[in-house]
């Protein structure tokens, strides 16, 4: 049984402060994101909106470490990730960040279990904790029975659970999700959604997801809905 953390701290997980993006293609530059301020609150359900091209991606891309902003700061888990090198960012996603994306990215050569297991290899843990860890998560995405199977033996909503699945093994502060539902039919999105909010509620994670998907929105803590690179909305939940 996995038992729900005890919130201690209630200031910003993740702030971005001034933040901005441009992209460079040949000579001409592209900006994506334009004066960024954001705060968002530790173990809450977050969901980033807007329009293809508004800048929801990139943003994911900065609060993970995956790229850096042109100005501004991003700080997460009072880390400021806009600074660090290389090897540093390595460290601070291995540490700190889950990530789900559109497609599973499931290691099609490992069962589901084994792929849940890879993912904690590089954790300080013992081989009996990957295992007993491995076990408890499978047990609450609620895909415990597919253990054994390869991701081409599964549904594309089953290998998006394994990768939640694999994911939340990793008891990261932040999960930070891409579209996770764009390649499942509408009710299987929406009970992938609930399955993330194990995050929040089991790992007392922050969990970011980037969608278009405006019924998927209201599920949300806050809302963040972004236009031309630029915040145009936040909304909490009353």
């Amino acid at each position: 049984m996995i038992t729900p953390p005890t919130a201690t701290n209630t200031a910003p997980i993740i702030r971005l402060r001034n933040v901005s993006k441009t992209y460079k293609v040949g000579e001409v530059e592209i900006p994506a994101l334009r004066n960024v301020n954001l705060e968002i609150p530790p173990a809450s359900f977050i969901v980033i909106v807007g329009v293809s091209g508004s800048g929801k991606t990139t943003l994911l891309n900065l609060i993970g470490g995956i790229d850096k902003p042109t100005s501004g700061q991003v700080i997460v888990d009072s880390e400021d990730v806009s600074k660090k090198h290389s090897s540093e960012l390595v460290k601070f996603r291995r540490q700190k960040i889950g990530f789900v994306f559109q497609a599973s990215n499931l290691l099609s050569t490992l069962t589901v279990e084994e792929n849940v297991e890879a993912g904690l290899e590089l954790l300080p843990l013992s081989n009996k904790q990957i295992i007993e860890r491995t076990t408890r998560y499978l047990l609450a995405v609620g895909i415990e029975d597919k253990r054994k199977k390869f991701p081409f033996q599964l549904s594309g909503g089953d290998q998006q659970r394994a990768a939640i699945t694999r994911a939340l093994a990793r008891e990261p502060k932040i999960v930070l999700a891409d579209e996770p539902t764009g390649q499942l039919d509408e009710r299987t999105g929406y009970k992938i959604v609930d399955l993330m909010k194990i995050g929040v509620i089991y790992c007392g994670a922050t969990v970011v997801i980037v969608t278009h998907n405006e019924e998927i929105a209201k599920m949300a803590d806050m809302i963040v809905r972004l236009k031309d690179g630029q915040v145009a909305e936040i909304r909490k939940k009353s």
